[in-house]
Formats: structure tokens, sequence, C-alpha cells
């Protein structure tokens, strides 16, 4: 039996957990509905609880707060596109047609790799998470992060 390479455990892996999230989709109308509001507006949420971050921290606070949130959403972006052009990947409903059941529709011939959504999402809510004085409100900006990546 040929021995896998690395790359090759890794994307097995990968489509294994696309299978597991994907398995979901089309099963029960409440948990397609939280799976599309995790891959679409999510997002934009965070971004939301952000701002209310943002305007809840002092004018000095706020300025560098700002500049941090903006660089790291900078920085992030640049990466998950580098990424994507040089390891393009076709989005799991392109390459595994059969397999997959799409619940957002999306532009067949985007990356699949690295999600500028979830991308995004984190580089928002890291920031967010560290500032934050409540312990919860840390957990919920991840898990939201999280959600996002789960859902796209």
């Amino acid at each position: 039996m040929a021995s896998m390479s690395l790359f090759d455990l890794i994307l097995a892996l990968d489509f294994a957990g696309t299978q597991w999230v994907n398995a979901f989709a089309n099963r029960a109308f409440i948990l397609d509905v939280i799976g599309i509001i995790a891959a679409t507006a999510l997002l934009f949420i965070i971004g939301v609880a952000v701002m209310v971050v943002i305007a809840q921290r002092t004018a000095a606070a706020r300025a560098l707060f700002v500049a941090e949130v903006v660089g790291t959403l900078i920085i992030a972006y640049a990466i998950s596109q580098f990424i994507g052009a040089v390891a393009f990947r076709e989005r799991p409903f392109v390459r595994h047609a059969s397999q997959i059941r799409q619940l957002v529709l999306k532009d067949a011939g985007e990356k699949s790799f690295p999600s500028d959504h979830a991308t995004l999402a984190f580089a928002l809510a890291i920031p967010a998470a560290a500032v934050v004085r409540r312990r919860w409100a840390s957990v919920l900006f991840l898990i939201a992060a999280s959600a996002v990546g789960l859902g796209r």
C-alpha cells in the first residue's frame, strides 16, 4: 500500500471535515438557517459588535484599537489572498459536486481556501476578544468567528 504524503493527508482530513459539516445541510430547516446565517450574515454582526467595542473605548484607546483592527484586517486579508493565489483550490461544490449539498450560492471560479469571510471574522474577533473586559464576550467573539468558518 502506497504511503500518503502529508499534503494528501491534510487534504483528506479537510474533505472529511467538509463532508461531516455538510452532512447537516438539507436535514433540518433550523440547521440550514443557522448555517446560512453563519456563512453570510455573521461576519457583519461581528463587525457591528466590534464597532460597539470601539465606541466603548476612551478616545486615546479608541484610536489605537481602530489602528490595531484595521492593521489586522489588512494583514489577514493580504495573507489570505496570497495563499489563495499560490494554492488555489476549487470550492467543494465544484470539486466534489456529487457529494456536497450547496446551501449558499457562490461563484464557482472563486477560491475555496482560505475563506476570506472566516479570515476577516477572526481578524475582527481576535483583537476585540483581547480587549473586552468580560470573558463571556471574548468567548462569544471567538465562537462567532469559528461559526463563520464552519458556515463557509
